[in-house]
């Protein structure tokens, strides 16, 4: 019979009953990838809100009655924000100019174009301070700076 020497080693549980700390480890770690995935969604969500563009529509000018196009009128001038709260510091400035069938009711029937103001001073009333002339051969917004967009009425007409 062979016997075993004593040994002073200190002596460890069985390994079928293991003492835990890989269970802890493998928690430790998963938890730790459930709070880098929330922060990752929480970065793209915050992401997502801050640089969506508010589509605020800041001004509108209605066509005249002594303008006729003869095609869908009569027309509407809209201003829409493009802005987006990421941009605060240039938010009156950027916008989205669109010619628009009255008739249809639709602001997505007709002819945008987008149109960077020269609002340096980001006063929040300037698209109400424009002037918007309605003539036979198109649209003229003029901002109170004095710049001008000019907008065919080729651009608008006919079903655009």
């Amino acid at each position: 019979m062979s016997s075993q020497q004593p040994t002073s080693a200190p002596s460890s549980p069985p390994l079928a009953a293991g003492d835990g700390r890989a269970h802890r480890q493998q928690f430790r770690h998963g938890h730790k990838l459930v709070l880098v995935g929330a922060w990752l969604v929480s970065a793209i969500v915050f992401t997502f809100i801050m640089t969506r563009p508010s589509g605020t529509t800041r001004a509108r000018w209605e066509q005249p009655n002594t303008t006729n196009y003869e095609s869908h009128d009569p027309y509407v001038l809209h201003l829409t924000e493009r802005s987006s709260w990421w941009n605060e510091f240039h938010r009156h400035r950027y916008c989205n100019v669109g010619v628009v069938s009255h008739v249809h009711g639709d602001s997505l029937y007709g002819h945008w174009t987008e149109y960077e103001f020269h609002n340096y001073h980001n006063e929040p009333d300037y698209f109400l301070r424009c002037v918007v002339t309605w003539a036979p051969d198109g649209v003229t917004l003029t901002e109170p700076t004095g710049h001008k967009l000019f907008i065919p009425k080729n651009a608008f007409i006919g079903g655009r």
